[in-house]
């Protein structure tokens, strides 16, 4: 078993850990598998970089993201009266979930509209803003015919920016994800 694999099964544990803590709410939950993610992609980012957790970016006020990997040096600016960092600092933003990203009602629609926006604002500029979507478990077998496969609608819309770490019906663990996910954010 490999490093990757090892952390891989280090990060689903404590988020079960975290998943079946019955004294902190579903908010709280969140905000752990966030601080969870953090701390495991921590010990891969250069030193040239810092993760900054929900933190805004300049052209989006209104969305706090979840984790954004920013140049080292780059301070928060005030944009529309809040702390943002400038297109310009920012290298990746990471959207992470515990389970599924599309069950939150209208909350898929609304990210893959922002990632849109996002890529048009930096089309053209000699580098892009990686948009990644990490979540703890996914769907891709039903055995309703009515429930959808989220795996298959995640890669439909975000293609090779979506990872899960392990399918949530049979509780298979997805090999080499966590290693993927982690090159896609470091590879340039």
């Amino acid at each position: 078993m490999d490093d990757f694999e090892k952390e891989q099964r280090e990060i689903l544990r404590l988020g079960d850990k975290i998943r079946h803590d019955r004294s902190i709410n579903k908010w709280e939950k969140h905000s752990r598998y966030i601080d969870l993610v953090k701390k495991f992609l921590e010990r891969y980012v250069s030193s040239n970089f810092q993760l900054a957790e929900y933190s805004h970016v300049e052209g989006f006020p209104e969305k706090k993201f979840h984790l954004i990997m920013v140049k080292k040096n780059a301070k928060p600016k005030t944009c529309e009266k809040k702390l943002c960092y400038g297109l310009e600092s920012v290298a990746a933003v990471i959207e992470i979930r515990g389970s599924s990203l599309v069950s939150y009602k209208g909350k898929f629609e609304e990210d893959i509209k922002t990632k849109q926006i996002l890529n048009k604002k930096v089309a053209g500029r000699h580098r892009s803003i990686k948009w990644l979507y990490l979540t703890f478990r996914e769907r891709e077998k039903t055995r309703s015919t009515f429930a959808s496969n989220y795996v298959q609608l995640c890669r439909k819309y975000l293609g090779q920016d979506f990872f899960y770490l392990r399918e949530s019906t049979t509780k298979k663990i997805i090999p080499g994800e966590w290693e993927r996910f982690v090159k896609a954010l470091l590879d340039p």
